[in-house]
């Protein structure tokens, strides 16, 4: 029945496979009574598959099944036990704490869904502690951390999940990878914002990918360049970034918009930082046609009246003005 319930998970049949799980917890049960680490493990299972459907509150009543096995094990494990079934041994230890922060995981994700930030901090906090090496843990916490205004912590949990040098940071490291030089960014810390993100798009480039999840990084890349007033380098990733975006979008999409109004507004700070009044000239025209473009595809995918068009709108019309202030004098 167990192999049954994990092909149709394979399968996607979610729905299906929790009732079949179901089922093996009943006839587990019968034959090893509520404190079993067995029983626990399947129902770990049914919670997963639970949150997967959407069904969080119902995950959260399993995981509260499993806590209830995993108590009832404890008890009968410490006292007068037969040592077959209850086996005092380091790899019975360690699949309790497995069981334990699979359960506070699948409990995080569930109330993290539900809006409920401070309860499914604790639930993550409670999956690292039974499970130090929980990357996944570790970069939920420090999200959330993040949304609560705790930097500091989730800053610590970001570089926690990373190995002490970033060369040898791997393909399952990128989303910490970006995520850390995003807070970097909003922090402040540029060049460490810059590293963590030329660290990420190294990784990314290895594996030959040229998909959104390397555009994204790119698009980072290229707004700390802004910030240094490394302007050729920046311009240089949006175009990358916007080459990777319309091959996967089409011509006609918001981030398409979102990546050539970075590149508008980079024109626009770079023709005041040169000294050349032709280049400065230049510049402006260039960010002005890119700015068309950019209202011309927010009215096609948001519409005239959206706040987005109206705010691109008016970038265009104070391009408008600054050009026509250089052609009066």
């Amino acid at each position: 029945l167990t192999r049954i319930a994990d092909s149709e998970k394979a399968l996607g049949n979610f729905q299906g496979a929790a009732i079949l799980f179901t089922e093996v917890v009943s006839l587990q049960r019968a034959c090893a009574g509520n404190g079993s680490l067995a029983v626990a493990q399947t129902l770990i299972k049914v919670a997963q598959l639970m949150h997967e459907i959407g069904r969080h509150e119902k995950a959260l009543q399993v995981i509260r099944e499993v806590e209830d096995s995993l108590s009832l094990l404890h008890a009968q494990a410490s006292g007068p036990n037969d040592s077959s079934k209850f086996p005092s041994n380091h790899r019975f230890a360690e699949k309790i704490l497995e069981a334990q922060a699979s359960a506070a995981f699948i409990q995080g994700q569930c109330l993290a869904s539900r809006q409920e930030v401070p309860q499914a901090i604790d639930a993550f906090m409670r999956a690292i502690n039974a499970r130090p090496g929980d990357t996944r843990a570790k970069n939920l916490a420090a999200s959330l951390l993040k949304q609560q205004g705790d930097y500091r912590e989730s800053l610590q949990l970001y570089v926690g999940s990373l190995p002490k040098s970033m060369e040898q940071c791997t393909a399952e490291h990128t989303a910490t990878l970006n995520d850390l030089a995003n807070l970097l960014l909003m922090l402040g810390h540029y060049d460490l914002a810059l590293t963590s993100f030329e660290q990420c798009l190294k990784v990314k480039r290895a594996t030959g990918a040229e998909n959104v999840s390397l555009a994204i990084t790119r698009n980072g890349l290229a707004v700390i360049l802004k910030k240094l007033n490394r302007f050729s380098e920046s311009m240089t990733h949006y175009r990358a970034a916007l080459k990777i975006l319309v091959n996967e979008y089409g011509e006609n999409h918001p981030q398409v918009a979102d990546t050539l109004e970075n590149m508008t507004l980079l024109l626009e700070a770079q023709a005041k930082a040169v000294p050349s009044f032709t280049k400065r000239f230049a510049a402006l025209n260039k960010a002005q046609l890119m700015q068309k473009q950019v209202v011309a595809i927010r009215k096609i995918t948001a519409g005239a009246l959206h706040n987005a068009t109206v705010k691109s709108k008016r970038i265009l019309q104070r391009l408008e003005a600054a050009i026509a202030s250089f052609e009066r004098g």
